[in-house]
């Protein structure tokens, strides 16, 4: 069980000052879903934080009731709560885990920017937002300050609403720590950030008849295919930029008659983390190699190449031991910023090395 990974996850359908969506509340159950799957996320119950229309942590909600926009949740304060432990942990310097997901979905916006200087930057409105008053929570500068913190590891954002300008509603950041951080150790979180949409366009939600004729979000749709049936690589590892491949190809199919963009999907400048790994259902058995580090500190990453010394893989060290399939051939592991690295011949029986 992955004990030490996190979520937060967010999706608003009612909005009486807006137009209400009828995807959110799905796309919500259907990443939590995947997030519990013991072939999926692995995550305990107790370490996935979800805010809907309905209940934010341990408060319901009832959209009927709500007669006042003034008085529908979630607002901004329900779901800031769900970043406050992550953001104090940040301020203390701590690490508090390997990955945290952060899944939103609703209505949302993108900075107004003439310059396009942030075109990362995207809000989610709250319940309570209207047409004069866009109350919103700017989910992408949570991210980008818990990954600079370097909180966890490994900082997962899926954002499945629209990123169109408004001129009328002003992109306000949140207020956070102005705490000095590691930048290298900021340099080494691996990110996997996903928008439904690129800068300036809307996403869109469909009825899927396959789905009970149920609305989701195309997006959300197409990023649960891709978790569901991508292909690992020859070292079992399905990785960021397979998933983005797998969504960009099948996304026009999904969305059928309804026109969407294509999404944006950013890997980060650091090495692309790997989503899960899992086995190949049409290979053949490949013989397994262990890796032992006895000098082993807790942040080490394992580089792999092949005899012509093409890079196959980066894999970090989670204990003193690490073991990866391979198919006969020649191989070089090297430990990142170490002079480490040892050559091997592997044959078809399994191996034993020490770096």
């Amino acid at each position: 069980m992955a004990a030490d990974d996190y979520a937060i996850v967010i999706g608003i359908s009612t909005y009486p000052g807006l137009t209400s969506l009828e995807g959110p509340g799905n796309d919500v159950d259907l990443f939590t879903q995947w997030l519990r799957k013991k072939d999926g996320g692995n995550l305990p119950k107790k370490n996935i934080s979800i805010c809907t229309s309905r209940f934010c942590l341990s408060k319901k909600f009832d959209p009927s009731c709500c007669e006042q926009i003034e008085e529908a949740r979630p607002n901004r304060e329900d779901i800031e709560k769900l970043f406050r432990p992550w953001v104090i942990a940040g301020t203390l310097g701590n690490t508090s885990g390997r990955r945290l997901y952060i899944f939103a979905s609703g209505h949302g916006f993108g900075k107004a920017s003439d310059s396009h200087t942030n075109p990362m930057d995207t809000a989610l409105y709250t319940a309570n937002a209207d047409v004069y008053f866009g109350l919103h929570v700017a989910v992408t500068a949570y991210a980008n300050w818990l990954s600079q913190a370097a909180v966890f590891n490994e900082i997962v954002l899926v954002m499945d609403c629209c990123r169109t300008k408004n001129l009328m509603h002003p992109f306000t950041y949140p207020v956070l720590p102005n705490t000095s951080h590691d930048p290298e150790k900021a340099r080494k979180v691996r990110k996997f950030y996903a928008f439904a949409s690129p800068w300036g366009n809307a996403a869109k939600e469909k009825r899927f008849m396959e789905r009970e004729n149920s609305t989701y979000g195309i997006f959300t749709i197409a990023l649960l295919e891709a978790l569901t049936k991508a292909r690992p690589n020859r070292l079992g590892n399905v990785k960021g930029e397979t998933i983005k491949k797998y969504i960009h190809n099948v996304i026009d199919e999904i969305a059928g008659d309804t026109k969407v963009p294509p999404p944006e999907i950013d890997l980060g400048n650091y090495n692309d983390l790997i989503w899960f790994t899992r086995e190949d259902p049409t290979s053949h058995h490949k013989p397994l190699v262990t890796i032992s580090l006895p000098e082993f500190r807790g942040n080490e990453i394992c580089h792999i190449q092949n005899g012509a010394l093409e890079a196959l893989d980066s894999i970090p060290f989670k204990s003193e031991h690490l073991s990866v399939s391979l198919e006969p051939g020649l191989y070089k592991f090297s430990i990142e910023g170490t002079d480490r690295n040892k050559l091997i011949q592997l044959l078809n029986d399994d191996l034993e090395i020490t770096i």
